[in-house]
């Protein structure tokens, strides 16, 4: 439930408004990494964030997605990353992700 609310806070005062409040930067990075933390905790022992595919992981990886605005090493996140790199190859994945056809890419991690 943190998710959207957070990371959305983390993109308007890291990504879209940086250099106005380092308070508001500091506080936004702190509850990214927190959040990730506990994803990475929850894709411990399992390959998806319930049982099998759903839409708790079709609602989440978008904002994992964008880890780079929320000032976030996704690799410091083994768990979390084995599981954005599985999402990230799923075709209507793929797909999604361009939806205005920007030329947009999903960020791949080495």
């Amino acid at each position: 439930s943190q998710v959207g609310p957070y990371l959305g806070q983390a993109h308007q005062f890291l990504y879209y408004h940086p250099g106005k409040s380092s308070y508001a930067e500091k506080k936004y990075i702190n509850y990214a990494k927190k959040i990730y933390k506990t994803l990475n905790k929850r894709l411990e022992r399992r390959k998806f964030l319930v049982d099998n595919y759903s839409i708790a992981d079709i609602a989440t990886w978008p904002w994992i997605a964008r880890y780079e605005r929320q000032g976030v090493n996704l690799k410091n996140y083994k768990n979390l990353l084995k599981w954005y790199k599985l999402i990230g190859k799923r075709k209507a994945v793929i797909e999604g992700y361009n939806p205005l056809n920007e030329k947009e890419k999903i960020p791949l991690i080495n």
